[in-house]
């Protein structure tokens, strides 16, 4: 079959597209996949001047892996904690005033009114809502124009910190967020922790690596690199930093929004305590019993030793038969159980049976005057007895 010259053109045209959309895609998975997340720690007490060449130090090593996957709403990210049933000490979206409470911005580097060119919530790209927070000011600030150049030599840092928050009742406790990013060879995105509010040791991406698309960063706070666990710390301080060396724009820069702290608290078991009244007494004796117990306390469970059982709070029993009891109360919360049992706590004394009466004359009979000698014949626990004679004669003698 011969092709006429229209149709060699628009072929020809054909594979010059697939060629050039498989040379883009190849160069995107490129600049993904070889992009690594390195350890960085971080000194405040030495950052001076507008560098901070010797303050920040990439150790080349492999940081922690990223967790976790894409959060697509705040609702699912509500969703998720729940699940986990762990609780939040902080969440911010970029949505309200900036800075939130708790947190602090700072930069070595400011604008031509002196305005400090840090962190602050930015329209241009944004996750979830209308914001989210880029590194070197905002869109809104006429005196960045869009772009601006690092003095020569010379490192642009901008830094959010929050904290002081308290870990003491930790078990475990991250850090997440949503991350783009396209870094300059020079530029770095960093999130770090400290135990003192100037020594930041954590994990980031540096020189030249590109994401443009959302992803989700968690930075594990028991695993921090050089700290270890810094759960049971009463005074956390997590650090989001982005440093550039180099001309910045809008399209090469760090966004971040939907940043989460939590924690999952440290539960202690309840502890197990009552009381009854009485503790003894004559069957059917009823005891009414009151839970003691201090603690998170989700259920209870009573044994009161007769194979009768309870869980309610503080409950009343009647002991049917005479006996020695031993009371028993598990209670049960999110940190585990506890029993307390109490031996031989209830006695119930089984009831005195009535006597019976029963007696004797002597003579029965005979010529009036007629004089009778009455012998009580009664049985069991006899505490009064009392004669009536018939003739109107009555006596309280044995």
């Amino acid at each position: 079959m011969r092709l006429n010259n229209t149709r060699k053109r628009q072929l020809l045209n054909l594979f010059c597209l697939l060629f050039i959309f498989f040379v883009q895609s190849i160069k995107a998975q490129s600049s993904e996949s070889s992009t690594s997340i390195r350890e960085f720690s971080i000194d405040l007490g030495s950052i001076t001047s507008k560098s901070l060449t010797t303050a920040i130090i990439e150790k080349n090593q492999p940081g922690l892996p990223v967790q976790g996957e894409l959060i697509q709403s705040d609702l699912e990210l509500l969703e998720r904690q729940q699940t986990m049933a762990w609780s939040t000490i902080m969440t911010e979206t970029f949505e309200g005033s900036w800075p939130a409470s708790g947190w602090t911005t700072s930069s070595n580097y400011t604008n031509g009114t002196g305005t400090p060119i840090t962190w602050a919530p930015e329209t241009y790209h944004k996750y979830a809502g209308t914001k989210s927070a880029f590194p070197h000011g905002s869109a809104m600030d006429p005196a960045i124009n869009w772009s601006y150049t690092a003095n020569p030599g010379g490192v642009i840092t901008s830094q959010m910190i929050y904290g002081p928050f308290n870990l003491s009742d930790a078990s475990d406790a991250n850090l997440t967020f949503m991350l783009s990013y396209q870094l300059g060879a020079g530029d770095q995105v960093v999130w770090l922790a400290s135990t003192n509010g100037t020594n930041f040791y954590g994990s980031g991406y540096s020189g030249g690596s590109i994401y443009p698309n959302w992803t989700s960063i968690t930075f594990d706070l028991k695993s921090v690199p050089t700290l270890g666990n810094i759960c049971g710390q009463s005074a956390v301080y997590i650090m989001l930093l982005y440093n550039a060396d180099d001309v910045q724009d809008f399209n090469e820069a760090a966004y971040i929004d939907n940043i989460s702290l939590q924690k999952d608290v440290v539960v202690p078991p309840p502890v197990a305590n009552f009381s009854g009244s009485p503790t003894s007494g004559t069957a059917p004796l009823a005891v009414n019993f009151t839970d003691a117990s201090t603690g998170s306390i989700t259920s209870r469970s009573w044994n009161f030793g007769d194979g009768g059982t309870s869980a309610s709070t503080s409950p009343s029993h009647t002991y049917s038969s005479g006996g020695t009891y031993t009371v028993s109360l598990t209670v049960t919360g999110p940190g585990g159980s506890d029993t307390e049992t109490k031996s031989n706590y209830i006695t119930a004394t089984s009831p005195t049976p009535p006597p019976v009466a029963n007696f004797s004359g002597s003579p029965t009979s005979g010529i009036a005057p007629l004089a009778v000698n009455f012998t009580d014949a009664c049985t069991g626990s006899i505490c009064s007895s009392r004669w009536s004679f018939g003739d109107g004669g009555t006596s309280t003698s044995t």
